[in-house]
C-alpha cells in the first residue's frame, strides 16, 4: 500500500490522518482521534501517543495486561475527521458527534477485535497497540513544519486491512 513520504528530514513515509478507534477492555470505552503512525514492518506501525483519551485508554489496558485494540481509517468524510480532532469529555465516542453530525446516517462495521471502524472509509485496518513493545519514533515534521524530537513511542500491528469504500 503506498505511503507518502512528506519531508526529506524525516525518517520514512507516514500516514498523517489517519483516524484510529481505541477501545478500553475493561468498560468499553471507545475513543475516535487523529495519529501519525509510521510503518516499521510488513504489519507494525509505530504510533504516536501523548497524554490525551487514547494514551488514557491505553495504559487502563496496561495496567491489566492487556494490548488495546484499535481500529485504523483513512479516506474518511469530513464529518468523521472533525469530530475525530475534538476533544470531549473522557467517555464521549467522537463516531457518535459524527453520527449526529450526519443527521444519523453514519454507519460502522464492528471489527474481529471488537472496535468499531467507519463502514464507507477508503481503507480501514485491525490491530492492537502492544501493551509491552515500543520503537523508536520521528524526528517527524508537525503541523508547525517545525521536526519533532526522536522518542520511544507505542507499537501498534495491523491484522489486516480492506480497501474501496467499504469495511467487509
Amino acid at each position: 500500500m503506498p505511503i507518502p513520504r512528506y519531508f526529506e528530514l524525516e525518517p520514512g513515509p507516514c500516514l498523517t490522518s489517519a483516524v484510529v478507534i481505541g477501545m478500553d477492555v475493561r468498560d468499553g470505552i471507545l475513543n475516535a482521534s487523529i495519529h501519525r503512525l509510521t510503518p516499521i514492518g510488513p504489519d507494525k506501525f509505530v504510533i504516536r501517543l501523548v497524554p490525551r483519551h487514547l494514551y488514557r485508554i491505553y495504559m487502563r489496558n496496561r495496567e491489566i495486561g492487556k494490548d488495546t485494540p484499535i481500529s485504523i481509517s483513512w479516506g474518511l468524510h469530513p464529518a468523521i475527521l472533525v469530530a475525530a480532532a475534538s476533544s470531549p469529555p473522557f467517555g464521549v465516542f467522537e463516531l457518535n458527534m459524527a453520527n449526529a453530525l450526519l443527521d444519523g446516517s453514519l454507519k460502522v462495521k464492528v471489527l474481529d477485535n471488537g472496535v468499531p471502524a467507519p463502514a464507507y472509509a477508503e481503507v480501514v485496518m485491525e490491530g492492537y497497540i502492544s501493551a509491552k513493545e515500543t520503537a523508536r519514533e520521528g524526528p517527524c515534521m508537525d503541523i508547525l513544519v517545525r521536526m519533532t524530537r526522536l522518542g520511544n513511542s507505542r507499537l501498534s500491528g495491523s491484522r489486516g486491512f480492506t480497501l474501496g469504500g467499504t469495511a467487509h
